[in-house]
């Protein structure tokens, strides 16, 4: 959820604004940290992809680069929307699921005080994510993109017990 998965991310993202057809996306297992919850794409070869269609009458430019630790993607094409139409993406949680207990592993090579975190735990979600569209900043229309689900899980510890 940071490497690969930020640069589908962002593409998800402009894919996104730019209206294109998403054809093929999958949330990660757990939260990240750069978008919000149902704005990622994640991707793992060769079973899980991020695909799209450019379904325009006009074809599209993708450019990709970064700038320091930033990466930007924009995607050029011929404008045919509407100037007084605008959209926004909003997120709705729907449900929040606190992780369960610690996992502790005991190890008698370590002293009694010993106490390393191996995994920290995370909250379990699922949230709706929304294309909201605007006339004259009126809303019209309120389109479900996505259902993402993402797991809790416990927090992973060892314990010494020598």
């Amino acid at each position: 959820g940071g490497g690969i998965c930020q640069v589908s991310s962002t593409l998800y993202n402009a894919v996104l604004r730019a209206e294109l057809q998403v054809t093929e996306r999958t949330n990660h297992m757990m939260t990240v940290g750069y978008v919000p919850l149902g704005a990622d794409a994640t991707i793992a070869n060769p079973s899980i992809d991020f695909k799209f269609r450019n379904d325009t009458k006009t074809p599209v430019l993708i450019e990709a680069f970064t700038s320091g630790t930033m990466l930007y993607v924009n995607i050029y094409g011929k404008e045919t929307r509407p100037k007084n139409r605008t959209i926004e993406f909003v997120t709705v949680t729907e449900e929040t699921v606190q992780p369960g207990a610690d996992v502790v592993t005991y190890d008698a090579s370590k002293p009694a005080d010993y106490f390393y975190v191996e995994q920290n735990a995370h909250t379990g979600y699922t949230a709706a994510f929304y294309k909201n569209i605007y006339i004259d900043n009126q809303l019209t229309e309120q389109i479900l993109i996505n259902r993402s689900q993402y797991g809790a899980y416990p927090r992973y510890v060892i314990c010494g017990s020598g």
